[in-house]
């Protein structure tokens, strides 16, 4: 069935209705055409406006620290000291904790007297063998001894070493497992140190963002719990793309961190297209 177009219906009825009317009214139906033909042309020639696309968007950050860590115990023993607590900041190198390690220490000084009854024993069997008093194996075994305890000196340094813990890197105490004078296992947590001077902010962008962005290029970030404005200097690009989500990690160093700015602290940074 043919369909008649709305404004030839538009028309055909004009015209029925004209056909009654008076002889002026019929200058309506050749003036009508034009009429339409008109808002046409203007509608094809002033198109309406759209807003721009957008050229930047705003993601979620979440400030870590670069240098991050949990000091676990490396030995058996009780705790004798925990010089530095919670929220108290140290430098690499300090003492953080120490335990009682009297039996190590006993046993280092075992080790060496040990060594020390090796190399003299062996010194001496050598002079004895130069006067051909010995036979040249009994020198031998004499040096297999004084290597034997060699190697036991050097097991009991690196236990006695074991007794101090000592701080990786500049930080300070975020948490405390244990307490002086208590008993810890081998690989028990005892401390959360982190290095506040080093925060960085994770970003988690789409793949098709990554081509527009470089090492190097500032961005600034709206923390949401100070309500600080930072400045932030992308230094890092991740390497493997989530295969769900398609999104890549970023780091931005963070410059010259204000006081009051803590890892896990989150905010908002714009990143440009």
């Amino acid at each position: 069935m043919l369909r008649i177009p709305p404004l030839l219906r538009l028309m055909t009825t004009w015209k029925s209705k004209l056909i009654s009317a008076k002889p002026s009214a019929y200058l309506a139906l050749f003036f009508l055409p034009l009429l339409f033909s008109s808002v046409a042309l203007s509608q094809e020639q002033f198109p309406q406006t759209q807003d721009p696309p957008s050229q930047s968007r705003q993601v979620r950050i979440l400030l870590v620290s670069r240098n991050e860590a949990t000091l676990s115990s490396p030995l058996s023993a009780p705790i004798r000291e925990i010089p530095f607590r919670l929220g108290d900041t140290f430098s690499k190198g300090d003492l953080l904790v120490r335990f009682q390690c009297d039996r190590r220490k006993g046993e280092l000084t075992k080790a060496r007297a040990e060594y020390k009854i090796a190399s003299e024993t062996l010194n001496s069997y050598r002079e004895l063998r130069r006067y051909e008093s010995i036979s040249e194996l009994e020198v031998s075994v004499s040096e297999g001894e004084l290597q034997r305890a060699q190697g036991g000196l050097a097991i009991a340094r690196a236990d006695v070493a074991k007794c101090t813990l000592q701080a990786p890197f500049d930080g300070t105490i975020v948490r405390e497992y244990v307490s002086p004078h208590e008993y810890v296992k081998s690989g028990e947590p005892i401390l959360d140190v982190i290095d506040l001077t080093t925060l960085e902010a994770q970003i988690y962008i789409p793949l098709s963002w990554l081509p527009r962005l470089k090492i190097g290029q500032s961005i600034d970030i709206a923390v949401d719990e100070t309500a600080l404005l930072v400045k932030a200097e992308i230094n890092r690009m991740g390497a493997r793309v989530d295969p769900e989500s398609q999104m890549v990690e970023l780091r931005a160093r963070i410059l010259s961190p204000p006081p009051g700015l803590m890892a896990g602290m989150s905010g908002i940074t714009v990143i440009s297209e």
